[in-house]
């Protein structure tokens, strides 16, 4: 491990961390959802072991009603429980996706079991397909976030939507800081990002 690694590890160990992932589980992400797992779980792997980092996992698609939480983040599970929960999820798809729907829903989570002098951060993990409509929508979520938590953005590949640095649905989704977007290729340097 490198000297800057070390150094990022010892600055997470020393604070608290909240953190609640998204799962984008469209039908656009019907053949990437167990990559979108094994993303999730390398990024809890990479950093939350220690016992003050908090852990929400949820799946969503167009539909407040089809939102699954999978782990809410007041949970007493430890990291090795959170991340055999990740490789259990079942993967079921839906036809749509509102990526402002998950900036709320996990707004909520952080809001109901807020804690002071926290690192609250959120973690999307999408293709990034938007429909046009629903942007505006996106917009006013990524305003009303914007004076809260970080929102970082995990771009999976699917057959329709390469996910690179460029794709300018990503950015919408991280509310056109580039800085807070990734890949599936580095999607472990999420925890630099949230360690800074």
């Amino acid at each position: 491990m490198t000297g800057r690694a070390n150094k990022v590890n010892e600055t997470c160990d020393s604070k608290k961390i909240d953190v609640v992932f998204g799962i984008d589980a469209s039908f656009s992400m019907r053949y990437s959802l167990k990559l979108a797992g094994e993303v999730v779980h390398e990024i809890v792997d990479s950093i939350f072991n220690h016992q003050g980092h908090r852990i929400a996992v949820f799946l969503y698609t167009d539909e407040e009603a089809e939102l699954n939480i999978v782990i809410p983040l007041n949970n007493k599970l430890s990291s090795e429980e959170i991340k055999t929960k990740i490789l259990q999820i079942r993967w079921e798809y839906n036809y749509g996706e509102r990526h402002a729907l998950a900036i709320n829903t996990a707004l909520k989570q952080l809001e109901e079991n807020k804690r002071d002098y926290v690192s609250r951060n959120i973690i999307l993990v999408t293709d990034g397909e938007t429909e046009p409509e629903l942007k505006e929508e996106l917009s006013i979520a990524n305003e009303t976030a914007c004076a809260g938590p970080n929102i970082f953005v995990v771009g999976i590949k699917t057959e329709q939507v390469e996910a690179e640095p460029e794709n300018s649905d990503l950015v919408s989704i991280a509310g056109g800081r580039t800085g807070n977007l990734f890949t599936e290729q580095n999607a472990s340097k999420v925890y630099e990002a949230i360690c800074k």
